[in-house]
Parts: C-alpha cells; structure tokens; sequence
C-alpha cells in the first residue's frame, strides 16, 4: 500500500518573528564586544605610533645631540639673524624635525624649504597627512580648517603652564643657540628616563564638537601660567563649555607644523581627559592635557620611548591650587623650580624636578 504523501508544514510568522527577535538579540550582545575589540586594536595602533615618534625623538638626539625643539629651531633662527624673511621661522614644530626619522625625509625637506621662503605653516606640504600623526581612535582625519594636516600627538612642555618664547620644565623645550637645535639633552633628563613624558595623545574633535566635551574646548578670558585647572571646569555646564572661542578655524592639533600650544604641546598641570581652556582662538593654551577615546584615559610615550596608558584619576594634586613661583606668589609662576605641585601625573611631566616617582 503506497505510504501517504503528508504536506510540509513551514514556519509560522510567529515563528518567523521570533527567529529574527533572537536574532537581533544574539546582535545586541555582541556588538559591545565587537566595538570593544575595534577599540582594543585601534589602541594597539595608537600605541605603535607612539612608540615610532618615541623612537625618532631618540634617534633625532642622537643624530643632532639634543631633542628637536619645539619653536624657535636653531638652524632657522641663524637664517633670520642673517635677514632672511620668516614670519613663521619661530613657530616650528618639533614633528617637523621628526620627519626624516620617520621616513618621509622629502616630507621634510619641503616643509624646511616652505617656511624658509617665507611661507605658512598649514599650506603646501604642511597639507599632507602622516600617518603616524593620527590616532585610529581619532574621529577628525584631516584636513584641519585651514587645510592643514592634523596630529594627535603633542610634545610635554612640563607641568606648568609657559610662555610660548620660555623654557619650560617638560621634555619638548625652546631652541636656543646653546645646545644647537634644541635646550634639552637625554642628559639633563635627571628625574629617570622611563618615568619621565616625551610624548602624549590629545584629541582634535571637530567644528561641530568644538563646544562640548571630549573634544571642545573652553574659552577663559583671563589665562596664565598661574592658572588654577579648576578654572577649566568652572566653564563646563552639563556635557558643554559655557563659554568657547568664536572662531573655531583655530581647533586644537589642526595643524601639525605650528608649534603654538594648542597645535602640539600638552601640559601635565591638569589630569586626563579633563576640561581644555585657552585665552582665544590659540593663544595661551596654558590648561592642555592628554585626551583620548579611549576608555578611561590616555597613552603616553616615555623619556626612553617606551608607551604607556595614564588613568583619568591618576594623582594631579589639587586642581583648585594655582601655580606659584618660588616666592610663593602667582607672578610669573613659570618661573618656579620647586617640586611639582600636580602630584605624580605633574612629576612625570617635569624632567628634573628631583620627585620619586612609582608608576607601577
């Protein structure tokens, strides 16, 4: 007898919806982890970064014996003693001195031969992007507003607030005639090499976020090296500065051959991830720390090039405390020689600053 032929019976719609629902729960779960492990791999590139900049600042000294400056270079300051016109020949950044060390040494040379004709410090070959100047994590890949490559990645001028045209307490120092090309040697880094700062991340954000937290930044119409870093957060309201530069062609790290503060230097007087101030558009970025996107805080590369992550709630002293001088008064307060005031985070930006510091 022949077996019946019974009809198929398919998924129900209730089925079906309920298939798709474990589905996108299944979604749901996993795409933390998956964000996560993007972030973990673009903290890995990050760090690399860092550690390939580290390792050029070190071959830089070696080759030139000093680190490169930040500002005011030597070889271009011989040129407009002489009379050669360079209204930006005070204003180079350490990275571009970096750039044969990071095998773009025709990079290089462009950007010299730029500035030496008198030219800017954000057109021509300063539009050009290195890779090694952005972190993956970084939401702004360039170009800056006014056209200009961008960089996450800043020279530690110490742990107080300085005068463009001053030394400071950090490792990315002003050029003098004295020691060639640069002020500061691996030798006078006294206070240890491995627990000392070189280099640090910091983030660029965009025009549309350049009022809020992470990325913005505030405007405080009364900035100095005495600056207490409590003044930044008295401007944030919510997740906004209630009070921000009008024009935001100026962001932070815009342009990587300009060495004004906002553009690659960094502070070690306020702690991670806390709120930036400036006096107006770049000037008197004397409260600038280390920012990332990376959860719960930032990397940094050390005096002898190796990389580290910095805690958001890393010890930086008392930040309602402003900087004093030797005399205990807030005059020229970059002037102190003291031990830092801005706990260990503070000590780590000094280079001889003669603090016992234990990172570990």
């Amino acid at each position: 007898m022949a077996a019946i032929a019974r009809p198929r019976r398919g998924m129900t719609l209730v089925e079906l919806l309920a298939v798709i629902a474990i589905i996108g729960l299944l979604l749901a779960l996993m795409l933390p982890a998956v964000q996560s492990a993007r972030e973990s791999a673009r903290q890995v590139s990050c760090r690399n970064n860092l550690k390939q900049l580290g390792l050029a600042v070190l071959s830089y000294e070696s080759a030139n014996g000093s680190l490169p400056p930040q500002g005011y270079p030597w070889r271009l300051k011989v040129l407009m003693n002489q009379g050669t016109p360079m209204t930006y020949g005070d204003r180079v950044s350490f990275l571009v001195w970096l750039l044969p060390f990071l095998e773009q040494q025709a990079l290089g040379d462009q950007a010299v031969a730029q500035v030496t004709a008198n030219g800017n410090l954000w057109g021509g070959p300063f539009t050009q992007q290195p890779p090694a100047f952005l972190c993956p994590s970084e939401v702004n890949r360039g170009p800056g507003p006014l056209g200009g490559g961008c960089t996450n990645y800043r020279g530690n001028r110490g742990d107080i607030g300085t005068p463009y045209n001053a030394k400071s307490r950090g490792a990315m120092n002003i050029g003098t005639f004295n020691n060639g090309d640069g002020s500061v040697r691996v030798a006078h880094i006294t206070d240890g090499l491995s627990t000392t700062v070189m280099l640090g991340e910091a983030l660029i954000g965009t025009q549309a976020a350049s009022q809020k937290l992470p990325a913005g930044v505030g405007k405080l119409g009364v900035i100095d090296e005495s600056t207490a870093p409590a003044a930044c957060w008295a401007l944030v309201s919510g997740n906004s500065y209630s009070a921000t530069f009008t024009d935001t062609r100026w962001l932070p790290g815009s342009m990587w051959g300009q060495s004004w503060d906002t553009y690659s230097s960094l502070y070690t007087n306020a702690a991670p991830n806390t709120p930036r101030c400036v006096r107006d558009y770049d000037w008197a970025a004397y409260i600038n720390p280390v920012s990332s996107y990376h959860p719960g805080g930032a990397l940094v590369a050390m005096c002898d090039a190796s990389v580290r992550f910095v805690t958001n709630d890393i010890n930086a002293g008392d930040p309602t405390q402003p900087q004093v001088n030797n005399a205990g008064t807030t005059s020229a307060a970059w002037t102190y020689t003291g031990r830092s005031i801005r706990g260990v985070w503070g000590a780590m930006g000094t280079i001889r600053g003669r603090e016992a510091v234990t990172l570990e």
